[in-house]
């Protein structure tokens, strides 16, 4: 089955090149240049299964990009894989906290993202939700 998949990387090469390995695979990809524009299309096509996100991005960081997806726009089935070469362990924990998925460090090996793609693949046709913490609120209109 193919994947919708937004793509926010700042680096045009990198965009590019992650663009054609998962077009290649028959997926749908969607480019976005910086974590706002990615905001905004997640906005308007929330529906969208994987999104793919680097870190240090113009105007909206990639960390910012992760939990404004979950919390802000209560997107929880889309499935987020981080790819970052400029971050620590410390920073992966923080994302993974935060709602990503997944994470990965640059460089990333074109056999290595197909599979990590292959893999929210079979959670979008599993159904499952990608992610979520209840918050406060929900807990309490639930107990």
């Amino acid at each position: 089955m193919a994947l919708t998949i937004l793509l926010a990387e700042d680096d045009r090469i990198t965009l590019l090149t992650y663009a054609r390995i998962l077009s290649s695979r028959g997926h749908i990809v969607i480019k976005a240049n910086d974590g706002q524009l990615a905001l905004e299309i997640l906005k308007q096509n929330p529906h969208i299964d994987a999104l793919v996100t680097d870190v240090q991005m113009p105007r909206v960081s990639g960390d910012e990009l992760v939990s404004r997806v979950r919390e802000e726009l209560k997107n929880y089935s889309t499935q987020i894989l981080v790819i970052s070469g400029v971050v620590s362990v410390t920073d992966g924990v923080r994302l993974l906290e935060r709602g990503a998925n997944r994470f990965m460090v640059k460089p990333v090996r074109p056999k290595t993202l197909i599979a990590e793609i292959d893999r929210m693949n079979e959670w979008a046709q599993s159904g499952a939700v990608a992610w979520h913490v209840e918050t406060e609120d929900e807990q309490a209109q639930t107990g």
